[in-house]
């Protein structure tokens, strides 16, 4: 027989399962094929020699015999002739396969290494109008993408794996399209985007059925169980590791069969049934180790020992002479690195820190949590900002510094606030702090003292903290030469920092003069702190938590985590909150503090994470903003009716911007087009003020913003530009909310500010009151602008000015609004309409129904041009002022109608408060 002949004998075997046979018949071929050498041949037969070898590799890698694949590819390698017609093409098919093996084997660098090589060959074979060389370049790319993604570099190896995708549908190549399906499916379960990966893996199947490709049925049906078993869906998870395994069994892939016993051992675990567990683990290492299987090697080496930990010191289920459980993960911790995966490597010690903090080993396991979280650190170097924020999704980040956290706290509270604030905003803080020349931005090496892993990896723990008490010190203030006035000493800052961990929260606190910060641990879950956010936060919709017996609960679950404050700060002394999880969203400055809400306590401000504000100063410091150059007002009122107290707003704050400085408004109903032109104006604008409608995207936390017309001025927008701003108003609903994500990033249009530029942001956390929120940013300009107190305090004062006006103040404001409105644009009957029916509401709101029932009657005159909102209102007004004069209730024009938290505290101040 000839060997082509064996060849098709080799194909039938595969086709009817029987692999082992298949591998001795392609064995036999090569061995026959191998009598001529490769040089001697035409091209025609040179590529066909070179096609069987990577047949023969391929089989051989199937039945476990990993060594002899790869001797073979190498052999044939090195006998192809440099001046040979298909030189290239052989080439790159030889490195390729090569490359598979190597990947099997573990050498990630190897495998990725000869793949490079082959894709300049391979691309340039292709440029051939031949499918047999496009299908060989998407081979390449397919390898070359799925050795990316092992190595952690996420970017890179989607771009492969979509080329190869492309290529695989170009020439209709159906077991090529299953498996750039199948590594884009991985890909995207890295990522944490579970919906993409089931469609990958589907079209996978469909795919491998078209051939039909039994061994690679199985992977996928492997990978939609891992899957299943992610989103916690275990009998589904169980059903498809049963079939590949009954599959694998029919085909003898040792591997296969292996991947699905660990899997379901694992599935043991879930449910609590270590010794099954521990059983199926131990015969899936025994085939993974007769087949040389690195990867498998490892995983389920650290699933026996988490088993073994199950079981108690005193269980041997197989006998005596068991490994224990140092020395399995001892073992796969010397395979991981040999391997090369991150993922790989933080899981070994993540696991090993765990085990060594059950035996009491304290300072073993935070060194391996230290270990674990620099491996972490390192993968995300490579990834793009939404790639690095996926994958935080399905990281142990969060895991391994809690851990860090809670084995420092009490003993070491430097680096236990260290290791706090390194669990926040880390992106952000990457992005902030990477070099590249940009305006503003410094580089990780200038800013190393004040980056918490590069600190917290480097032991550097006390310049670190000195670089936080600077922070809080006390500033000189700078000379008004508007009045005269002397430079003053701002009073030092208290830090306040949270960190929410699994049983507990951990209060930190320090002021400039504390040499070791303080700290106190609070006994509350973080599952039952989250659903009590959930369910009590806004829960009446005004962001400030229930009202009745609901708020009590509310008030007495926060009491502890505020109470630190009283005891550390005195009332007046400037605070900074650096909140951590579901706290976030939350306005403590709203929860009260020895009977006084803390924000009218103290002056306060906050930020993502120590770490972020230091980069803030930092940049600062080194590129001051143009605070006292040109402002910029935008007035988006014009974009939607219901904004009639916007354009107060705007008009407002350009009035009281323009002492000192050139103030350019964009009026009505700019485009966003107009508003990314004046902020990429030459200078940029050193305040902007934004008034308008805003926007937040859940789905798309990157595409919240302010409609402008037909298209929004989005986060993503925003986080492109090079600004150097003082302050960034944001007038409008929610502009300070934000979607977290695991690694506490909080995604949205504040974090873009901050990228962007912005030293302080003055955002909102919910749906805002026009009327209050135009009289509280008014009254915030003139005490920064005018009385020169600092953005916190100006802040603070606002907010309490806000809580203290009388109706008759609120009244004498709408008046003179309309007044304005009525000069400006006497034909503009709707904002008059509106106005009326703002000031009808506060009249009803003090109880004098006899003027309510006038501005209701007049703005039901307007009526006609209403938006449907505001007539349902101008109804209810008019029903409302008729049942309170039939009451007889006398007017109450000295009451305090914005004294609710709703109207005063929605918004806040991040960044910088000098």
């Amino acid at each position: 027989m000839t060997w082509r002949e064996h060849e098709q004998r080799a194909q039938e075997l595969l086709w009817e399962g029987e692999v082992e046979g298949a591998a001795e018949a392609y064995c036999t071929a090569l061995r026959i094929a191998g009598a001529v050498p490769l040089g001697a041949t035409d091209g025609e037969e040179t590529v066909a020699r070179v096609r069987l070898v990577r047949s023969v590799a391929r089989v051989l890698t199937t039945v476990g015999r990993f060594e002899p694949a790869r001797d073979a590819l190498r052999t044939y390698l090195g006998q192809v002739p440099a001046g040979h017609p298909e030189a290239r093409r052989c080439v790159s098919l030889l490195l390729a396969g090569l490359a598979s093996v190597q990947r099997e084997l573990g050498d990630n660098a190897g495998a990725l290494e000869a793949l490079t090589r082959a894709l300049a060959p391979a691309r340039a074979t292709a440029a051939q109008p031949s499918a047999e060389d496009i299908e060989a370049l998407a081979h390449v790319l397919l390898d070359r993408g799925l050795a990316l993604k092992d190595l952690g570099r996420i970017g890179e190896a989607d771009r492969d794996l979509t080329e190869a995708r492309q290529l695989a549908e170009r020439i209709g190549h159906h077991s090529l399209l299953g498996h750039a399906r199948t590594g884009l499916g991985l890909l995207a379960v890295l990522l944490n985007d579970l919906p993409a990966a089931e469609r990958h893996y589907l079209a996978a199947h469909r795919a491998y059925q078209a051939v039909p490709d039994g061994e690679n049925i199985s992977v996928v049906l492997h990978n939609l169980g891992v899957l299943y078993e992610r989103q916690r869906h275990y009998r589904d998870a169980a059903r498809h590791f049963e079939q590949a395994l009954a599959l694998d069994r029919r085909l003898d892939s040792p591997v296969g069969i292996a991947d699905n016993l660990s899997a379901l051992g694992g599935l043991a675990q879930v449910f609590d049934r270590p010794a099954e567990a521990a059983r199926l683990h131990r015969k899936a290492l025994e085939l993974y180790r007769g087949t040389g299987h690195l990867r498998g090697v490892i995983t389920t080496l650290v699933d026996l020992a988490i088993c073994v930990r199950q079981e108690g010191p005193g269980a041997a289920p197989d006998g005596d002479g068991q490994p224990s459980v140092d020395h399995l993960l001892a073992e796969a911790l010397r395979l991981a690195e040999q391997v090369g995966d991150p993922r790989d490597i933080a899981d070994v010690q993540f696991v090993q820190g765990d085990s060594f903090l059950l035996a009491g080993r304290t300072d073993d396991a935070f060194a391996r949590y230290l270990a674990a979280a620099r491996v972490q650190s390192r993968l995300r170097s490579g990834m793009s900002e939404d790639e690095a924020l996926k994958y935080f999704d399905e990281s142990r980040g969060d895991e391994i510094l809690d851990r860090l956290v809670r084995l420092s706290a009490g003993k070491d509270n430097a680096r236990a606030l260290l290791s706090a604030d390194a669990a926040k905003g880390r992106e952000l803080v990457r992005r902030m702090a990477e070099s590249g020349g940009r305006p503003g931005r410094a580089s990780v090496e200038d800013l190393s003292t004040v980056d918490p892993e590069l600190a917290l990896f480097r032991e550097e723990v006390d310049p670190w903290y000195g670089g936080i008490r600077a922070l809080l010190a006390a500033r000189e203030l700078p000379a008004d030469p508007r009045t005269g006035e002397d430079a003053t000493t701002s009073p030092g800052r208290f830090l306040i920092e949270y960190h929410i961990a699994d049983d507990t929260a951990v209060v930190f606190g320090c002021g400039p003069d504390d040499t070791v910060p303080r700290a106190t641990s609070v006994p509350i879950t973080r599952d039952r702190f989250r659903e009590a956010v959930r369910r009590w936060f806004g829960g009446d919709g005004d962001g400030v938590g229930p009202r009745g017996a609901d708020r009590g609960v509310w008030l007495e679950m926060m009491a502890p985590l505020v109470a630190p404050i009283s005891e550390w700060t005195v009332p007046g002394q400037p605070i900074v909150v650096i909140p951590h999880d579901a706290l976030h969203g939350v306005p403590l400055h709203a929860v009260p503090v020895q009977g006084m809400p803390l924000g009218l306590r103290n002056p306060l401000s906050y930020a993502p994470s120590a770490t972020v504000l230091c980069h803030i100063a930092a940049r600062a410091t080194t590129t001051p903003s143009t605070g006292a150059g040109p402002a910029l007002v935008v007035d988006a009122s014009g974009h939607d009716r219901s904004l009639v107290f916007a354009r107060e707003q705007a008009r407002t704050a350009a009035e009281a911007l323009s002492g000192d400085r050139t103030v350019t408004l964009l009026p009505d109903a700019p485009s966003r087009g107009d508003v990314l032109r004046a902020l990429r104006r030459s200078g940029g604008p050193g305040i902007v003020h934004i008034a308008g409608h805003g926007t937040f995207d859940a789905q798309q936390p990157m595409m919240s913003g302010i409609p402008l017309g037909g298209r929004s001025l989005t986060a993503r927008d925003i986080a492109r530009l090079e600004l150097r701003c003082t302050l960034v108003t944001v007038g409008a609903c929610s502009s300070g909310v934000a979607l977290r994500r695991p690694g506490d990033e909080l995604i949205g249009l504040a974090r873009a500010l901050l990228i962007a530029g912005a030293d302080a942001l003055l955002v909102s956390l919910w749906r805002v009151d026009q009327l209050s929120t135009a009289l509280l940013l008014q009254e915030f300009y003139r005490a920064w602008l005018h009385d020169r107190a600092p953005k916190a305090e100006a802040l603070r004062r606002a907010q309490l000015h806000v809580a203290d006006l009388t109706a008759a103040e609120v009244l004498a404001y709408a008046r003179r609004a309309r007044e304005r409105s009525h000069g400006d644009s006497p034909d503009d009957v709707h904002t008059r309409a509106a106005l009326a029916l703002a000031a009808g509401e506060v009249a009803c709101a003090a109880r004098d129904f006899a003027l309510a029932e006038t501005l209701a009657a007049e703005a039901e005159a307007g009526a006609g041009p209403l938006l449907p909102a505001e007539r349902r209102r101008a109804e209810r007004l008019a029903l409302q002022a008729a049942i309170g004069a039939a009451q007889g209730t006398p007017p109450d024009p000295e009451r305090r109608i914005f004294r609710h938290p709703r109207h005063w505290a929605a918004f806040m101040l991040v960044g910088l408060g000098d």
